[in-house]
This record gives structure tokens, sequence and C-alpha cells, in this order.
């Protein structure tokens, strides 16, 4: 999944992005900062939280906040574990097959032009 930074300015701003409050950086190997986006591979449950994004320029800063909240899928599938008519415990990947929300809580589109150089 994707999260788009859609902020341009000149001079470029450098962004940066957060998870619940900790700077996400390479070392989360399913995380990839992108130039106008955050990207998430395989969505977990332990993805589920708040995301913003930074730009920042000499003109001033812009943050654009989101609510992930994900969605656990496995308790809606039937049969599964079910071998010759019994039942059996089939251990899960916490979180592997979920279905992820976006809820944009706030952008300041307005606040993108601060960070255009004045001319």
């Amino acid at each position: 999944m994707k999260l788009a930074c859609p902020v341009e300015g000149d001079p470029p701003p450098l962004i940066m992005w957060t998870k619940d409050g900790r700077n996400i950086h390479s070392g989360w190997t399913r995380f990839r900062v992108l130039q106008h986006a955050l990207r998430i591979k395989e969505v977990e449950t332990d993805d589920a939280g708040t995301y913003i994004c930074k730009a920042t320029n000499g003109f001033g800063s812009v943050n654009i906040n989101y609510t992930l909240i994900v969605i656990d899928d496995s308790s809606t599938r039937s049969g599964a574990g079910t071998v010759n008519g019994d039942s059996e415990n089939v251990p899960e990947l916490a979180g592997k097959l979920g279905k992820a929300l976006i809820s944009h809580v706030s952008s300041s589109q307005q606040a993108c032009k601060d960070l255009k150089k004045r001319s």
C-alpha cells in the first residue's frame, strides 16, 4: 500500500515520515520512503497507527497526517484447517491477511503554498 505525500516546494523540501512518533528509516524492512509517498509491503496488524509526512524547507514545514486501520481478515475465512472432516488448529501469521483502511486525518494544501519560494 502507498500513502501519498504530495508536497512540492522551491527549494525542494526534505521529507520525513513517522509512525506513532517514531522516525521511519531504512531499518524498517517492509517500509520504503519514496519521493512523494511511503510504501508499506504486506500490511500487518501492527502497522496500524498514525503516520505523518513532514515536509520542510527554508520557508517552513507542512504535515500530512494519516490514520491507518488494519482489519484482520482471518476470522472471516471458513473451513480453514479442516482435513477429512476433522478440525485442526493451523498456525497463522498474525495480520498477514489484513485489509488496510486509510483515514486521511488532515492535509494542509494551502500550507503547501507556503513552502514555495515567493517571487
